[in-house]
């Protein structure tokens, strides 16, 4: 376990939105179909999280919109590119990358992505989610540690950006009448 005197400081994370945190903090965000992936550096402490909604806008093309980032899929002026999964990751890589820490230097994990509406003959949101999260893990060489994806229910987290740890309470189901 580790030491919990530190001064943390809190932050919720709320949907279409990243943290980055080069000092403690305790990042929590509620999730449903979303997938949140965590990223924690251990030699230095630095840790992020990302909260995404859908999994990548504009598939099949390569043009970015001027408000976008750094380089992903998002075609749309003014969206946020923070909501989708695609550019999410890539932004967070490209950001460690400025800073000497690559992915091989990355512990991740991915929580998420739930069932959480009737079901579909389709993909759901949260497959979507995971599957375009997977890819690209895999295409950046990342290495998953642990994830609690897919499922019925929603889930809250609590990111301990220093020590990488995360805490996960899972949401009970309800009944539809």
């Amino acid at each position: 376990m580790t030491n919990r005197a530190k001064e943390y400081q809190y932050v919720c994370l709320y949907p279409g939105e990243i943290y980055i945190a080069e000092t403690p903090a305790i990042i929590w965000t509620v999730l449903g179909s979303c997938l949140a992936i965590v990223f924690h550096h251990h030699a230095s402490g630095c840790g992020a999280i990302c909260h995404a909604q859908l999994s990548e806008l504009g598939l099949g093309t390569s043009q970015c919109s001027e408000a976008c980032p750094n380089p992903c899929f998002a075609t749309v002026s003014g969206e946020n590119p923070f909501k989708f999964v695609s550019c999410s990751i890539r932004y967070v890589v490209e950001y460690f990358a400025k800073k000497g820490i690559y992915p091989s230097d990355l512990d991740v994990k991915l929580f998420g992505g739930a069932n959480i509406l009737v079901a579909s003959p389709l993909k759901t949101v949260g497959e979507m989610n995971i599957e375009v999260a997977e890819r690209l893990l895999d295409d950046y060489q990342l290495r998953v540690v642990s994830k609690h994806i897919g499922g019925n229910n929603g889930r809250t987290l609590y990111f301990y950006s220093d020590t990488g740890e995360v805490f996960l309470k899972r949401h009970s189901t309800k009944s539809v009448r």
